[in-house]
């Protein structure tokens, strides 16, 4: 389980849930990816674990895929 807490740069902060880190992700490839690369990042759990994380969506997501 993948859990992320995001700033948009309108200010909204939100939480996003993903089954797997594989799923975020196979998500972001897509045309309309499940968050856009401009989120600040506030808080990320990998099964249940805080990953230390500091950037963007674009930034986590190239971060992630390197693993």
């Amino acid at each position: 389980m993948l859990k992320i807490k995001g700033k948009t740069l309108s200010g909204f902060i939100f939480d996003d849930e993903f089954e797997s880190v594989a799923e975020f992700i196979q998500l972001q490839l897509e045309d309309f990816p499940a968050m856009d690369d401009s989120v600040e990042i506030l808080n990320v759990e990998i099964d249940e674990e805080i990953y230390h994380f500091m950037g963007n969506a674009g930034e986590l997501y190239y971060e992630l895929s390197k693993q």
